[in-house]
């Protein structure tokens, strides 16, 4: 049974959870979060690499410094750098460009007005490298017999975002309520946060049956927002994404909370 079956029943339940706070554009905003939390913040987030012609730190932020111009995508420097066909000018430099589904809501974003996506702003950015570390930190306390068939589930990029507590909690339980639905196993498996912030949850397939379901390679097929790094360019981050991959024999070892619970 594929998992797109239970999507009628499972998703009244969850969303009702996760997303009864959030109106249109907010979720927009989040999505649109999620891919510059993907693709850009490693070098122009508040703590990137290269932050001198570009800051992303907050929506208003980018509207403020004229990267962005509400409701102009083709007149916003953000979007045209990540269209133009010259290699030496689209961004992320020097990596994949991103696909048409994530130019399209990035450019739907801007066109409703450039949406914040923060809602409070008491946290502390937790950056991709640290994100990884968590998860490799995690996966080597496991037996190695074990590791093959961890997988993780991430709202890091929510609680960065300035997300409620009361919200990533509405998060954690729909997820939990949502990879029992599609379980095969008889018991209740639900997923572990692994980190201080509690924005990482960890699974393992056979709980669900999912080893012998092939259900995580379902996912991977359609997962939107796989993380790419430069071998050259990013090599710490590169490094860390492989041997993940490796240890897990798995392309994609985790995928959004927020994506999962609005697509599985």
């Amino acid at each position: 049974m594929k998992i797109s079956t239970y999507l009628p029943i499972v998703i009244l339940i969850c969303l009702g959870l996760a997303l009864t706070t959030a109106d249109a554009q907010e979720n927009l905003a989040q999505q649109a979060y999620l891919i510059l939390e993907n693709r850009c913040l490693d070098c122009h987030g508040p703590n990137g690499a290269f932050t001198e012609n570009l800051v992303i730190d907050s929506a208003t932020g980018l509207i403020d410094t004229g990267a962005i111009v509400p409701g102009q995508p083709l007149t916003s420097n953000v979007y045209t750098r990540l269209i133009t066909t010259d290699t030496a000018k689209r961004m992320p430099l020097g990596q994949p460009p991103l696909d048409d589904t994530a130019l399209q809501i990035i450019s739907n974003w801007i066109a409703a007005g450039a949406p914040n996506w923060q809602t409070q702003h008491d946290v502390t950015f937790i950056p991709t490298d640290a994100m990884l570390s968590d998860m490799l930190q995690h996966l080597q306390t496991l037996n190695i017999f074990d590791q093959p068939f961890a997988r993780y589930f991430t709202m890091t990029h929510l609680y960065n975002a300035g997300e409620t507590v009361e919200a990533r909690n509405a998060y954690q339980i729909a997820l939990a309520k949502l990879v029992n639905s599609l379980s095969w196993g008889f018991n209740i498996h639900n997923p572990i946060p692994i980190d201080e912030a509690e924005t990482i949850f960890y699974i393992d397939l056979r709980n669900y049956e999912w080893d012998i379901r092939d259900a995580w390679t379902q996912i991977e097929n359609v997962y939107p927002y796989a993380i790419v790094f430069d071998e050259q360019t990013q090599t710490g981050l590169h490094t860390k994404l492989a041997t993940l991959q490796e240890m897990m024999n798995a392309e994609v070892p985790f995928v959004h909370v927020y994506w999962f619970l609005a697509t599985a």
